[in-house]
């Protein structure tokens, strides 16, 4: 992955690489509480469901690529009675979640269409 982006950074001179890091647990939690609030959504935080807490633990619960997929995903797929279960499904990757959402598009529109 890296190979491939000092790669596409030779070919456009102007452009420099950044590499992001992890937010801190705080941003995190603020972070997927901002992206939720876009969709007029939010997850639980009580002291025995705290989906918030669960989320933004993940293996890249730090990052907000993977934040924002997962609240994308939760918009669109994501129904109140098995919320818990699908925030478990969903995966703690952006990998996981992109092949989970291309799974379910091979099984709705077929594997031709899913290229």
């Amino acid at each position: 992955e890296m190979d491939s982006s000092r790669s596409l950074l030779k070919r456009l001179k102007h452009c420099t690489a950044i590499k992001i890091g992890a937010l801190e647990m705080k941003a995190r939690r603020q972070f997927l509480k901002q992206e939720l609030l876009k969709h007029g959504k939010q997850l639980a935080e009580g002291p025995w469901n705290n989906q918030i807490l669960e989320t933004v633990t993940q293996r890249e619960g730090g990052h907000p690529r993977y934040l924002q997929l997962l609240v994308e995903t939760l918009v669109r797929e994501a129904n109140y009675q098995t919320l818990q279960q699908d925030l478990k499904s969903y995966g703690g990757t952006v990998k996981e979640i992109v092949t989970a959402q291309l799974i379910a598009a091979e099984n709705s529109h077929g594997q031709s269409a899913v290229k």
